[in-house]
Parts: C-alpha cells; sequence; structure tokens
C-alpha cells in the first residue's frame, strides 16, 4: 500500500474530527461534574436528560455556558450525531468553525479565570496601594 495508512478512505479524517469534538463537549461536560440538564420536550414540559443535548443545557443551568454558546455547541452536537448516524462527512469549513467554537470553550472554562488572575492581582495592590482596602 502507498500512501498514508488512511488514503482509501479519504472521508475519515474529516469524519473522526466531527465525532471527536462531540466528545469534547461530552468530556467538558463530565469534566464539570454536568450529567444531565434540563431539554424541551415536544409537549411542552421539560426532562432532565443525560444525553449530549441534555449536558449542553446543563452547561448554561450550572454557569458554564451562556445561551448563545449553547446554541453554538448544538450546532457542533449535530454535526456529531450526523457523522455517527448517517455517515456525513464534514467539510474543512465546518471543521474549522466548529474547533473555533470548541477552542472558545476550552478558554471560557478552563483557562479564563487563570488569564485573568493577575489582574485581580493588581487591582488589589492599587487599591492597598491607595489606602482603598480590597
Amino acid at each position: 500500500m502507498t500512501g498514508p495508512p488512511h488514503a482509501p478512505f479519504p472521508a475519515l479524517g474529516e469524519m473522526l474530527c466531527g465525532a471527536g469534538i462531540r466528545g469534547i463537549i461530552e468530556g467538558v461536560s463530565l469534566d464539570l461534574g454536568v450529567r444531565r440538564g434540563p431539554v424541551p420536550q415536544a409537549d411542552g414540559t421539560t426532562r432532565r436528560r443525560s444525553n449530549l443535548q441534555g449536558k449542553i443545557e446543563g452547561l448554561v443551568e450550572a454557569g458554564h455556558a451562556t445561551r448563545k454558546e449553547a446554541d453554538a455547541l448544538h450546532e457542533l452536537r449535530f454535526i456529531g450525531n450526523d457523522v455517527a448516524h448517517s455517515l456525513y462527512r464534514p467539510t474543512r469549513r465546518d471543521l474549522v468553525i466548529a474547533l473555533d467554537v470548541i477552542e472558545h470553550m476550552l478558554f471560557q472554562v478552563f483557562q479564563i479565570e487563570a488569564t485573568t488572575r493577575p489582574l485581580s492581582r493588581s487591582r488589589a495592590a492599587r487599591r492597598s496601594r491607595d489606602g482603598q482596602g480590597i
């Protein structure tokens, strides 16, 4: 066989990426302790569900994501569902957008507090220096 091992399956990389993005959302939810969340039902009621839709809604409920962020994560969930259930091959453009959303989510959830911590310390030092206390 010549070429990379996946050469006979050119769509495999895009499909694995689409499924992996879904897996990252699952993993982040689990890491944050979000196991379920409220999912609207067709009859107008809401049920707590442990599927990915419920976990995304649980991220909002727990304050880890905004409504807009959750809507974006649902779009990624749809890509992952289509890959898993219909062997859909996402476009590279869609995957680049999806990876941007994932990168934003990871930064917002895990990194922003550490990134801004020096700003809080600087503010506290200024206030202390100026005699205003904290």
